[in-house]
């Protein structure tokens, strides 16, 4: 059955209120984020688009923007539909595909029998759902990610929208791909890296302000990790997690380094990939530069509910602009390692091995303590 959209009906007050798209995201506790994507996410989406029942949607671990955590056992779906489709239409076709999924022993940890209307859990307060109190789903219109109340509303969709294309790409390359090694940690490794340049390359002028960016990166995510672990004794924690950062890199400095150089060099000189996949992503990021680096941009931005420069991961010298342009590319690179299942540790030694390849092509040997 086609689902219906709102703009093939006459507008009038009640088709409004039913058939207009709004922003409805779903939190859903998993077993394991690569079975998952290939058995639930991958069909889902397919069935979705070929109903035309969203006009948009994407996929990602569920994230903490304020504490930087990643939950790497619950998977957000985020869909632009209409309540009318997602009633008649998304909801029972999840819900399908949910328990065709689940494992009854999974369900019943978790005392749930199947999932259905039952089990979802709503709002707790104003500002959302807790997802650490999250059991098995929750379902939540108009989510409003903490971004907003950093660069805007209008900033936060244009960064959607490429969220929906980096879903879109990670999807068709990775998840479903009959070759067995797509998969592979390694080869998802290496797509993050793939991932990264191209946004760091068209939000930043030269490679001085890229490393510096990067090296600002790596110290947030140290101060994130630090928390997720519970950190007592942190300079000798610290001194280890970089020690280990610094051993991943050195184990692939030449591939790090070489693939680098590789994507900045067809950068530059407008050369395409062999990868068909990758000349689509490119192209979605400078298309996303070029909507958020706009002359009005600051009239854009909301009043910042706090003082940035009291940010505990500001160790430089910024100015608030500045600041919230750092943001921004923050959560589009965040928002790459969740689509592909990238969590904590493994994400520092990714932030790691792009400030030092970025470091050697730009000859450069700061440290920022």
């Amino acid at each position: 059955m086609q689902a219906i959209q709102s703009k093939y009906l006459e507008t009038t007050k009640w088709t409004r209120a039913i058939f207009k798209e709004r922003f409805t995201t779903i939190n859903i506790r998993i077993d394991d984020f690569r079975r998952f994507t290939k058995d639930v996410i991958v069909p889902l989406f397919e069935e979705v688009k070929s109903r035309n029942i969203a006009s948009s949607f994407y996929y990602r671990l569920a994230t903490d923007f304020w504490m930087g955590v990643t939950f790497g056992d619950i998977i957000q779906l985020d869909f632009s539909i209409s309540p009318y489709n997602f009633k008649v239409h998304l909801k029972p076709l999840l819900y399908e595909k949910l328990n065709n999924y689940y494992d009854k022993k999974f369900l019943n940890d978790l005392d749930v029998k199947e999932i259905c209307d039952k089990v979802i859990q709503h709002k707790t307060n104003l500002e959302g759902f807790d997802l650490w109190e999250l059991r098995i789903i929750s379902i939540e219109d108009f989510f409003i990610d903490n971004l907003t109340y950093i660069i805007g509303k209008k900033e936060v969709g244009i960064i959607r929208e490429l969220s929906v294309k980096s879903s879109d790409c990670i999807l068709n390359e990775i998840f479903k791909s009959e070759v067995t090694e797509a998969t592979s940690e390694q080869n998802i490794l290496d797509k993050s890296l793939l991932m990264y340049i191209p946004v760091i390359h068209s939000f930043f002028e030269d490679l001085e302000d890229m490393y510096e960016f990067s090296s600002w990166l790596v110290y947030k995510t140290i101060y994130q990790v630090k928390k997720v672990d519970n950190v007592h004794d942190l300079q000798e924690w610290k001194v280890k997690k970089i020690l280990d950062a610094n051993q991943y890199f050195e184990e692939q400095k030449d591939t790090f380094i070489g693939l680098t150089e590789y994507i900045f060099e067809s950068l530059a000189n407008k050369e395409d990939f062999d990868e068909r996949w990758l000349n689509t992503w490119v192209k979605a990021c400078f298309e996303c530069k070029d909507k958020l680096l706009v002359r009005n941009r600051k009239e854009r931005w909301p009043t910042l509910p706090f003082y940035y420069l009291e940010d505990e991961t500001i160790f430089i010298k910024m100015a608030e602009d500045r600041y919230r342009h750092w943001q921004g590319i923050y959560f589009i690179l965040k928002m790459i390692n969740s689509q592909l299942g990238i969590t904590f540790h493994s994400e520092l030694n990714l932030f790691n091995a792009l400030k030092n390849s970025l470091k050697t092509l730009a000859g450069k040997d700061k440290i920022y303590q």
